[in-house]
């Protein structure tokens, strides 16, 4: 088939430039189109939004406003001070050198023939004075020997005078020593 265009040059260019005109108007109608589709979705999730927001916030400020709120403000301040009190009463333990275990530990070292007559404990150093008496040298020494090798003892801290060792007999001994801050 053919096909003849009669028309003049000159009207062929503006018969094209027409084509592309109304082309680029449509393609401008159909985006204004879309945006204002768009645009009223949005609005109206906007809306939405807004509304839930501020029956949210009401829900909130009458929560907070209401007694419940007060009682749970108050079993927080409650909670928090009672945490305070016990970390107070955890770092005082912490530090503390509990003297029943010494003493028991280092009755168990005694043997028979050894008498103590005074111990004092200095809970703030960890000082242990031990006096006391013994039948005989060996049974000094040995409870000497027995202390630094306990677990419950810091061993260079045995302090023995020379006066303990000058008799072999009927001893005054006295000793000192410090003691770990958890004995077992």
């Amino acid at each position: 088939m053919i096909t003849l265009n009669l028309l003049p040059a000159h009207y062929k260019h503006e018969y094209a430039f027409e084509r592309k005109k109304r082309l680029i108007i449509f393609v401008f109608v159909a985006l204004c189109a879309i945006t204002l589709v768009f645009n009223a979705l949005l609005f109206s999730v906007y809306l939405y939004v807004k509304v839930w927001d501020s029956s949210v916030s009401a829900e909130l400020e009458k929560q907070q406003g209401g007694e419940s709120a007060k009682y749970i403000a108050d079993l927080e301040k409650s909670v928090k001070n009672a945490n305070k009190e016990i970390d107070a009463l955890t770092g005082i333990q912490k530090d503390m050198t509990v003297s029943g275990p010494v003493l028991e530990n280092m009755i168990m070292l005694i043997k028979p023939g050894v008498y103590l007559k005074n111990v004092s404990l200095n809970a703030a150093t960890q000082d242990v004075a031990i006096s006391g008496f013994a039948k005989t040298r060996d049974l000094v020494l040995e409870l000497e020997q027995a202390l630094k090798t306990s677990d419950f003892v810091v061993s260079e801290s045995v302090k023995s005078p020379v006066t303990n060792i000058f008799t072999s007999a009927n001893i005054n001994f006295s000793l000192t020593l410090k003691v770990k801050n958890r004995p077992e």
